[in-house]
């Protein structure tokens, strides 16, 4: 009986250890997390080109060198918000609802992006210059992420030359395809890596399943006269 509760054992345990970790779950507002550190909150599904992502954050960053201090959320799809997609298309409620969840971490100005159009808000107060400031910014051009980071990045520097901080036009960066590797693709090569890892594995299990089946049980030895 022992032998048997140890081989259930083993099996049960290394069907835990092969089974795949779960993801993990979805934020209630991922922008809301994401910029208590962070000053920019790209679209995450579909997301933008890394080129387009690093030139708004230049930008940003420049923007902060010259002494206007922004944090920016850009939203391309409800999913983008987590659980309050209500938002979606609403920049300025989305701004205020977004105000709100950071003033404990952040006191500077806020500017939200959408296909819809701009939401600013200035620490849990409207931004009044900066609604002026962008009254004649055209939406983005479509609801593509990289046209919504393009937007972004313009709607910056619209923000910061109000404020008297001119912020240089910095150029999108090419993106460089590497050569793809002769042989099998990548997803050939985690399939490899998942069937070696999954083999050893089950050898290991083997090992330990004869070991429990051969080891010599107490309970079989005969009893002293």
């Amino acid at each position: 009986m022992r032998r048997f509760a140890a081989l259930v054992f083993v099996v049960l345990a290394a069907a835990v250890a092969l089974q795949p970790a779960a993801p993990a779950r979805a934020d209630g507002d991922p922008c809301s997390d994401y910029l208590l550190v962070g000053s920019l909150c790209p679209p995450n599904n579909p997301r933008p080109s890394q080129p387009q992502i690093n030139r708004t954050q230049k930008t940003i960053d420049a923007a902060k060198q010259g002494g206007y201090e922004i944090r920016v959320a850009v939203i391309g799809s409800p999913t983008d918000l987590g659980s309050v997609p209500v938002f979606f298309g609403r920049p300025a409620p989305y701004a205020k609802f977004l105000d709100a969840e950071l003033q404990s971490a952040w006191t500077g100005k806020l500017l939200v992006v959408m296909a819809a159009g701009y939401g600013v808000r200035d620490h849990t107060k409207p931004y009044l210059a900066g609604v002026k400031a962008l009254q004649g910014l055209p939406p983005p051009a479509n609801g593509t992420p990289d046209a919504l980071m393009a937007a972004a990045t313009v709607a910056v520097r619209k923000l910061a030359a109000s404020e008297g901080v001119k912020v240089p036009v910095i150029p999108l960066a090419k993106t460089v395809t590497p050569p793809p590797a002769s042989g099998s693709g990548s997803g050939s090569t985690s399939f490899v890596k998942y069937a070696l890892l999954l083999a050893a594995g089950l050898a290991v299990l083997g090992v330990i399943v004869a070991a429990i089946l051969f080891w010599p049980d107490g309970e079989d030895e005969p009893e002293p006269d």
